[in-house]
């Protein structure tokens, strides 16, 4: 799906006010007080036009989120980033993330309000082995507030059970990238954590960040960043699959039942694969990696 530029929402802003507005001058003077009121008038029918392809390009990713964002509902900060991302792709023609690809098709959100805890452990096993494609964490969270808001729960304590271990599922995510760096302690810790990195970016729909690489004696700074980056393709890949994907996603909406933000339950995630990989106490952030140093 194309994403329309701010020309095109210009144009649909002029024939929208030329239908609204048929006595106005073609061009307007934003200088002559005169024309003042019609100045707003096109401004405000611009903000509409321009939230409205927003909103068209948006809902055909994510087809089952709130028809109104909440900026301050915490299970809804990764849908905000993503509807802003798209905004500012459209007025200034750069994103965060790929909305250029054509959207895969989600099923249709259960209704949490009528399920018991044996249907929601089923729903969790439907995600987990892909019988069910999630749009976005949110889609977790927001049957689980529906079971609670019925007062069917508590929808916590049943998607602890049903996950059993979230840390084992995690580590599950984490498997090792291709050795062909492994007789090279350095590029090998350089090619696990990219791949932990490409993994989430691919699943969150985030950008290769970049990353500084200092060279050692023993590995120049450039076989370092191939190294990162090659782990990175390889993580990429492995997003890329839908049962990947589906665990990424229940696992990041499982720390955001527990009142975390969708950009903690990641950097979460992104430890407990990376700790797998490498049985180590550094911590990684999210989502840009830290320059790598002497």
């Amino acid at each position: 799906m194309a994403v329309p530029t701010r020309e095109a929402v210009i144009g649909e802003t002029d024939l929208e006010f030329a239908k609204q507005h048929p006595g106005a001058p073609e061009r307007l003077d934003p200088d002559d007080p005169g024309q003042a009121h019609l100045v707003q008038a096109w401004h405000e029918l611009y903000i509409k036009q321009l939230n409205l392809m927003v909103d068209r390009i948006f809902f055909s990713f994510y087809p089952h989120a709130p028809d109104q964002l909440d900026p301050g509902d915490p299970s809804q900060t990764q849908l905000v980033e993503f509807w802003n991302d798209i905004r500012d792709l459209i007025e200034h023609g750069t994103s965060r993330w790929n909305w250029n690809a054509d959207p895969t098709p989600a099923d249709p959100a259960p209704d949490g309000g009528q399920m018991d805890e044996t249907r929601f452990a089923s729903f969790i096993a439907a995600v987990l082995t892909d019988a069910v494609q999630l749009a976005s964490e949110a889609e977790v969270v927001g049957v689980m507030v529906d079971i609670d808001d019925a007062g069917r729960g508590p929808a916590l304590r049943w998607l602890e059970t049903a996950l059993g271990s979230p840390e084992a599922l995690a580590s599950e995510l984490a498997e090792p990238p291709p050795d062909a760096h492994s007789s090279r302690p350095g590029l090998w810790l350089q090619e696990k954590e990219g791949f932990c990195y490409g993994l989430l970016w691919e699943v969150s729909g985030g950008y290769d960040f970049q990353k500084g690489f200092a060279g050692t004696a023993d590995d120049p700074a450039e076989q370092l960043r191939e190294a990162f980056y090659a782990g990175v393709a390889v993580g990429r890949h492995r997003g890329a699959w839908p049962s990947v994907r589906n665990r990424v996603l229940l696992l990041v909406a499982y720390r955001m039942a527990h009142g975390e933000f969708s950009s903690t339950g990641y950097e979460w995630l992104l430890n407990a694969m990376w700790h797998s990989l490498d049985h180590t106490s550094r911590n990684l952030i999210w989502p840009n990696p830290e320059d790598q140093h002497d």
